[in-house]
């Protein structure tokens, strides 16, 4: 993954100077909704009742304030930049057993408040991230309004994680430490407002899906709490969207 991200700088840079007739560089700030999407299938046994279908979301959430720098070459543009988590993770959940019996809603409601014990600390929790970005642009202009779509990818490298003021990191496992990195496939729209010659001001809007798969200690300590027995399959996806406001200078 470290050559890939070499190798598609090199390249970003190489189509900057390529397009270098039409290069404009600027700041932003941006507010990203991080959340992710972890589904459970299977059979759970349950004493006194037998085996039961069980299903169950759990979906961590996360807001992010951040500021980024930015190149841009007409056709590609590079960003990079740090942004924080505000309000620290929270988490919803969804637990269903296929029963209405009184003793399933019990367990049901068990293990819902294992889980919401288990992201109870989450507001106490603070992440610093470092951002890198490659997208391309496909731009037309109506009027003084230049608006394109994007599509890229967007790296995010964790610099630090925090529980109620302590670092975390180091008490982590290789695979959770890991799965705090992500690699983004990233597209939406964006645009160029100009107000002077040389002045615009630039709105974007991305989704992003994370093409990392790396489980992180939540996830493990998830499927401790259900106690998985016989077949089961359990899924997990990260998603971002990001929405920014930045200044840009056209040369």
């Amino acid at each position: 993954m470290k050559k890939f991200t070499v190798i598609l700088i090199m390249i970003a840079f190489s189509a900057v100077s390529l397009f270098a007739f039409d290069f404009s560089v600027g700041l932003n700030g941006d507010y990203t909704y991080q959340w992710k999407q972890s589904r459970l299938s299977s059979q759970l046994n349950i004493p006194l009742i037998g085996e039961k279908n069980l299903s169950a979301q759990v979906s961590p959430y996360t807001n992010f304030i951040g500021v980024n720098a930015f190149v841009d070459a007409k056709y590609i543009r590079l960003g990079v930049g740090t942004n924080f988590s505000v309000g620290g993770t929270k988490a919803k959940f969804n637990v269903n057993l296929d029963s209405n019996s009184k003793l399933i809603k019990k367990s049901e409601e068990s293990i819902e408040n294992k889980l919401e014990a288990l992201t109870s600390e989450g507001d106490k929790i603070s992440i610093t991230n470092l951002n890198l970005s490659v997208v391309g642009k496909w731009p037309f202009k109506i009027l003084f309004i230049r608006l394109y779509p994007m599509i890229g990818v967007d790296f995010t490298f964790n610099i630090l994680k925090k529980l109620d003021g302590k670092d975390v990191k180091e008490l982590l496992t290789k695979d959770a430490k890991k799965a705090l990195n992500h690699y983004y496939f990233v597209c939406g729209l964006g645009s160029d407002i100009s107000f002077t010659k040389h002045f615009f001001i630039t709105p974007t809007f991305l989704f992003g899906v994370d093409m990392q798969k790396a489980q992180d200690n939540l996830d493990a300590k998830i499927k401790d709490i259900i106690s998985l027995s016989g077949n089961s399959k359990y899924t997990y996806n990260n998603f971002k969207l990001t929405a920014s406001l930045g200044l840009g200078y056209r040369f």
